[in-house]
């Protein structure tokens, strides 16, 4: 059977001589693995560069039920990245967000309204010129809710400390565990939860801040999805957000 499909691409590693085996997060398929034959040869049907990470492509592919790998028969760039690339910071911004989502993705199961949302989210990470600063701690945030993970916003007088477990606000921390935030943070996590990745630049929030409070967000991401990692690029974006 061959399907036609928008893709975003994950993750390119190198096989044989000159192949790629590719990790790639389709519109209709979910998350499909497949080998690029002879990608890095100079004749090659298909440019290395469209496997970049966060690439976004209109492919066609061979599907065959029970295949843990496919093959594609065509592929294009759907959308060409003019500032991405060669923006720093744009650049750990991205990687940042395609590290948390090749470590959220499980299984097979298409999720178009998730890969919309990241299809529009590396688009306006490109296309936008305000800051971006907050959109990492934005997507986190963004992206409980197609996991179903999402925290209650219920923040108030009387429920003023976060309970990561519970992903909720109540009135003081139990002992049953050490994984709570209290004030300020709690009330900014609070603020935080009215905001989405298009608009995160009108958030007021300091580079200590920001630092604590992706801190934060991945331990409630590691509370809550199994064998969540330790994200690499975290640190990239330490630096590079800094300011």
């Amino acid at each position: 059977m061959v399907i036609k499909t928008k893709g975003i691409v994950l993750k390119a590693i190198k096989y044989g001589e000159s192949s790629l085996i590719v990790d790639v997060f389709t519109l209709q398929l979910g998350l499909r693995k497949y080998i690029i034959s002879g990608v890095r040869k100079k004749n090659a049907k298909f440019g290395a560069a469209l496997f970049q990470h966060a690439s976004l492509i209109d492919l066609v592919a061979y599907e065959k039920k029970g295949r843990n790998m496919h093959r594609i028969k065509e592929v294009q760039a759907a959308y060409l990245y003019n500032t991405m690339p060669y923006d720093i910071k744009k650049s750990a911004v991205g990687l940042f967000i395609t590290e948390v989502v090749q470590k959220v993705l499980q299984g097979e199961e298409e999720h178009p309204e998730l890969f919309d949302f990241l299809y529009d989210t590396y688009r306006f990470l490109d296309t936008t010129q305000t800051s971006i600063a907050n959109i990492p701690i934005t997507f986190l945030l963004n992206l409980t809710e197609f996991l179903g993970i999402q925290p209650d916003n219920n923040f108030g007088n009387d429920a003023a400390v976060f309970n990561m477990m519970e992903g909720r606000f109540q009135s003081e921390p139990d002992l049953e565990h050490p994984h709570f935030i209290r004030l300020p943070h709690s009330q900014l996590l609070s603020q935080m939860m009215r905001y989405d990745v298009f608009n995160s630049h009108n958030l007021s929030i300091s580079a200590s801040q920001r630092k604590t409070m992706l801190d934060y967000l991945l331990r409630f991401y590691q509370l809550h999805i199994d064998r969540f990692p330790i994200i690499n690029s975290h640190a990239i974006l330490e630096e590079v957000l800094r300011s």
